[in-house]
């Protein structure tokens, strides 16, 4: 299986050698799951972006420090791919700032939450599954780390997991789409690492919370075999 990683951000240089990019996160998380696995890295800050009659079996969309809801000449080119992915029912998996920008280019508005930071660990109720998963799971626990936010359902997708504080967390198109407002790549250490970077978002009560939130375990492996049945499809 052939994978196409659009990386949107850099993780801190002091990090990497602890955990690598974020097109490492994917490499190796993913290839935890399925030995067979073909990664190409994609800049997207720097205009790289793949051929959209590419034979990718599958495209990611990576997290970001930046907003999704900005006009940045590097974004409005990413917005163009993937509507243009859309419409020709190219498989495209979207990770937080990703899941944020497919919702955009999908027609859904996007914004800095009113409610604050989502940092830890969060749980998420699903609503529906998509039919292509082979596993299910009724809730989902996933590290995040994010202020913005999808606040409008995009035309044409379904809601699959949601919460009280972010109720389009999980969203799907048909059979070509599916976005995350959560970070399956993450490892603790990582979301650990950038709850502490963010203290000084919180107020001392929320940060005990996401603090507390960090024991215990994740699905990150559920979703991310989501997103590899998702592009199996193609095989």
């Amino acid at each position: 299986m052939k994978i196409a990683i659009i990386g949107c951000d850099y993780v801190d240089p002091e990090q990497v050698p602890l955990f690598g990019e974020y097109p490492d996160m994917f490499r190796s998380t993913l290839s935890e799951l399925r030995y067979d696995l073909e990664f190409t890295d994609f800049d997207a800050l720097r205009g790289q972006l793949p051929d959209i009659s590419s034979s990718f079996d599958g495209y990611i969309i990576t997290g970001s420090r930046y907003n999704s809801y900005d006009n940045d000449p590097w974004i409005l080119k990413l917005l163009e791919w993937i509507q243009y992915a859309d419409q020709a029912r190219i498989k495209v998996a979207g990770i937080c700032f990703g899941h944020q920008l497919i919702a955009r280019a999908l027609g859904a508005q996007v914004h800095k939450s009113t409610k604050g930071w989502g940092l830890g660990k969060t749980q998420v109720q699903v609503a529906q599954f998509p039919n292509w998963v082979t596993t299910k799971r009724n809730q989902l626990r996933l590290w995040v780390s994010h202020q913005d936010q999808v606040e409008t359902k995009p035309p044409g997708c379904k809601v699959i997991a949601q919460s009280d504080f972010c109720p389009y967390f999980m969203l799907a198109k048909d059979r070509h789409i599916f976005t995350i407002q959560g970070h399956p790549e993450f490892l603790k250490g990582y979301t650990q690492y950038l709850l502490s970077k963010h203290e000084n978002k919180l107020t001392p009560e929320g940060f005990d919370k996401a603090t507390t939130s960090l024991e215990g375990t994740v699905d990150s492996k559920v979703v991310l075999q989501w997103i590899l049945d998702l592009f199996s499809l193609n095989e």
